[in-house]
């Protein structure tokens, strides 16, 4: 039902899944720039991001990520329901360290959204708003269940349409395929993505039969399409 309606969603009057990835490739098929931020609507970029990006990739220095398969990560956190959403990365910092913020899933998949070099990302406070890439990784090894959040543009492959958000590791697919084709995931040293206060517990997050369904049907047969299309590359998985 809608938050302030007693009137059945079509969705939940028919008992329907939330198509999560239709909803990710229309919007960024939409979208009218080059380059795009697939994000949730539930997740809110710091103040300042765009003006900064767009600064660093205009720079000479980091024009050679423009000629490879590239993205740009930005990590992503979630703060109690009685905290204001962090207006810069000082003040993430500072709800990191009093524990009114906690890096986003933490409770419920810390792996799949922990950043590469997330330790030194911490120590990287900036106060002249500029962004520069703070390590350079791919999806494999201690990453191959990562599910990053990042800016890309039209060209990067699909979501998978036939996974849904109830079954969760709706990304994973995408992921996958981008290991395969030997993606570089930047991650941005003065960026990053506050989901709307609350945090969300693993009870909360648990829908059982769903995932289970959703996960074999991930293995059984989005992974066997995806190395029939794509091939295989050591170290990537699903």
């Amino acid at each position: 039902r809608n938050d302030n309606s007693s009137i059945p969603t079509f969705r939940a009057a028919n008992n329907l899944t939330y198509p999560v990835n239709v909803g990710r490739n229309i919007a960024r098929s939409a979208a009218g720039t080059h380059f795009v931020l697939a994000s949730d609507i539930e997740l809110y970029p710091n103040p300042n991001f765009i003006p900064m990006f767009l600064r660093m990739i205009a720079h000479p220095f980091y024009q050679y990520t423009l000629h490879s398969p590239s993205v740009y990560v930005l990590p992503v956190f979630e703060v109690a329901e009685d905290v204001s959403v962090p207006v810069d990365k000082a003040h993430l910092l500072e709800d990191l360290q009093n524990g009114d913020a906690i890096k986003f899933h933490e409770k419920i998949c810390s792996n799949c959204h922990t950043v590469p070099g997330y330790v030194e990302w911490l120590g990287v406070v900036k106060d002249d708003y500029t962004m520069d890439i703070h390590v350079t990784a791919r999806r494999e090894g201690a990453y191959a269940s990562w599910e990053p959040i990042y800016v890309g543009t039209k060209h990067e492959p699909e979501y998978d349409e036939r996974l849904s958000w109830e079954g969760k590791a709706d990304k994973m697919t995408q992921g996958f395929i981008m290991c395969i084709l030997g993606y570089d995931f930047h991650v941005l040293d003065n960026g990053f993505l506050v989901h709307r206060p609350g945090i969300k517990t693993i009870a909360q997050a648990n829908r059982p039969h769903q995932q289970a369904k959703q996960w074999a049907f991930i293995q059984k047969t989005i992974a066997r399409e995806i190395s029939t299309l794509y091939g295989d590359r050591e170290g990537c998985t699903i």
